[in-house]
């Protein structure tokens, strides 16, 4: 499950506006999927980083002011050759630290280390299953996830952004495992348009739960901003730096 996704959910019921809901493509509309080791994903388009942010709000119906919402750090580096390591760290009270390794250049993920709150979970990637450890006090819970297709890991999300070719109109499926309910759900991405102004594109995700639209910047790739819509609740949050 995408970090912010979850944030989502723990804070939605404090806080409100007015942007209306998005309507996501349906899976029928995509031509085909993205998966691992895509040709166009190219993982050397990840560049390794740190940085802090803030998520910031309405709380209020109508309010025309924003709100801290939480602080969190986030980072991708390389800790071995052909490796990248994406790194969440939201800190707050029944929130959640999660590392994830893949490969660098197909994205293909490894491993992964997540804790939600005083629940552990591990995860261990194959190309068609994912083994999940899940621990919580002296108790750890083991299950194996077999499919019929090669999934990335949910928070795996801004790295694919980043991945996949700016061009105008390109729109996927994405195969997700969603950590957790362990389970895959097929979401969307496509890249809208670039902007005269900046030469930063627009690429949005959609998932029944959220739509995230990003801009990138055209020859690094990086992310320059984040909002991301809570469809229920028709509730924005952005991602700002400090």
């Amino acid at each position: 499950m995408k970090l912010t996704r979850m944030l989502a959910a723990l804070l939605a019921l404090g806080c409100a506006s007015s942007v209306p809901v998005a309507t996501a493509p349906s899976r029928s509309s995509i031509l085909a999927l993205l998966t691992p080791g895509d040709p166009d994903l190219d993982g050397r388009r990840v560049k390794p980083y740190s940085a802090q942010f803030r998520i910031t709000g309405k709380r209020i119906p109508g309010d025309t002011a924003e709100s801290v919402i939480a602080r969190f750090r986030q980072s991708v580096s390389q800790p071995a050759s052909g490796v990248l390591l994406a790194h969440f760290d939201y800190g707050a009270e029944r929130v959640s630290i999660d590392s994830i390794w893949m490969d660098a250049r197909s994205l293909r993920p490894r491993r992964e280390w997540l804790r939600v709150g005083p629940t552990t979970m591990q995860f261990e990637y194959s190309p068609t299953e994912v083994q999940v450890a899940s621990t919580r006090g002296d108790s750890t819970r083991r299950v194996t996830r077999a499919f019929t297709e090669e999934t990335f890991a949910f928070n795996q999300l801004e790295s694919i952004v980043q991945a996949i070719p700016l061009k105008a109109g390109y729109q996927r499926i994405v195969p997700l495992f969603s950590e957790m309910d362990a389970k895959v759900e097929h979401d969307t991405i496509t890249v809208l348009a670039r902007s005269a102004s900046d030469g930063r594109w627009t690429v949005q995700f959609a998932d029944p739960v959220i739509v995230q639209t990003y801009t990138v910047d055209e020859e690094t790739h990086a992310v320059h901003s984040l909002s991301t819509l809570v469809r229920r609740q028709g509730m924005t949050m952005t991602r700002r730096a400090p």
